[in-house]
């Protein structure tokens, strides 16, 4: 570091966020941020990479995706560019900024086949992440194509751990393509190559409630419960009561419920569902939009229409700029909409 006096100020930020850290990321990594502005060359790199790792550290998405691209903009190296691209795109992910993370994903996938090579771990896993990005917006051709790239690496590569990360993934895309039989196939796949590896049981409760939410949709309710019931008290021992994973699960409870007109039962894993993602989330992120749309057949079917309308109106305004307009979750959305509305207008005539 130079002897500007920019310098000597940027000490001074970085000394504050350093003590910050320790207990509040998110000011930590608005006082780095600041520091990174007096700084120039690798210090103002390594202040940006920081910066956004303590945003990443405090679920602060937004800021941290700023962040990642300011240190991918301040770089000239491809390969850490690539890595940068990639830490952004997972935080608009994670922000519910899917499109923008898409885009994201698509500018590292290039530049790790130019600094990589096309069969590259590291092109591998940016192909699974746009994959994964893509199904949820509902580019369902585009992501089945670069999972199968990416099955095709760990295959090759003996990486077994990956190739079941894949083939989970792969069920959940074919199940929102209309072929639930087919991810109930990969589903299972996946799960009994996850046994085989080394114990890890967040890894192994993850299989077991993704295989359990196809399930539900095949008329296999009751080994759904079961494998859902198992992964929840797996999270919440070891992730956490409060853990978004634990929220997914409370909501696919909810579906089985409400599958068996246990509606009490069903308001109660939904609302604990909603209040977990709301948490994990805020209160705007597409992801809450099946439990809300949930909470909305739950109140139809309670005789409550005003408030079935008002909870699939905002699973409609959550969801809708995030996806295609025939999104099989959007089309569901608008159709329960479309049903309560109904139900309201026949009840005034």
């Amino acid at each position: 570091m130079s002897d500007r006096p920019q310098d000597g100020q940027a000490v001074v930020l970085i000394e504050e966020a350093t003590a910050l850290a320790a207990h509040d990321t998110h000011a930590a990594g608005i006082v780095a941020l600041r520091a990174a502005a007096y700084l120039e060359s690798k210090e103002r790199y390594d202040t940006l990479v920081a910066a956004a790792r303590l945003f990443t550290a405090s679920t602060s998405w937004s800021e941290a995706a700023i962040a990642w691209k300011l240190a991918a903009d301040s770089t000239d190296h491809g390969g850490a560019k690539v890595g940068l691209l990639s830490s952004r795109a997972k935080t608009e992910r994670s922000a519910g900024r899917w499109g923008d993370a898409v885009s994201t994903y698509r500018e590292a996938l290039d530049l790790a086949v130019q600094e990589f090579g096309s069969g590259s771990p590291e092109t591998a896993a940016i192909r699974h992440d746009l994959a994964m990005t893509l199904k949820y917006t509902g580019g369902f051709v585009e992501a089945e194509r670069h999972y199968r790239d990416a099955l095709n690496y760990a295959t090759a590569a003996g990486d077994s751990a990956f190739a079941a990360v894949i083939y989970h993934n792969l069920g959940g895309l074919a199940h929102a393509c209309g072929r639930p039989t087919e991810g109930v196939e990969w589903a299972r796949q996946g799960l009994t190559i996850r046994r085989t590896l080394k114990p890890n049981p967040v890894a192994v409760a993850a299989d077991e409630g993704a295989l359990a939410a196809l399930l539900i949709d095949s008329g296999c309710g009751e080994e759904a419960e079961s494998l859902l019931s198992r992964s929840r008290e797996v999270f919440t021992e070891l992730l956490g009561p409060d853990h978004y994973e634990v929220a997914v699960i409370d909501g696919n409870l909810a579906t089985i419920s409400l599958d068996c007109g246990d509606l009490a039962v069903a308001e109660h894993r939904a609302l604990r569902a909603l209040s977990g993602k709301e948490r994990a989330l805020g209160e705007q992120h597409p992801e809450l939009a099946p439990t809300l749309t949930t909470l909305g057949t739950i109140r139809r079917r309670q005789g409550d229409v005003s408030g079935a309308i008002s909870f699939h109106q905002r699973a409609l305004s959550v969801l809708a700029e995030h996806v295609a307009p025939d999104h099989p979750l959007l089309v569901t959305v608008i159709s329960n909409l479309q049903f309560a509305q109904s139900a309201r207008d026949d009840g005034e005539r």
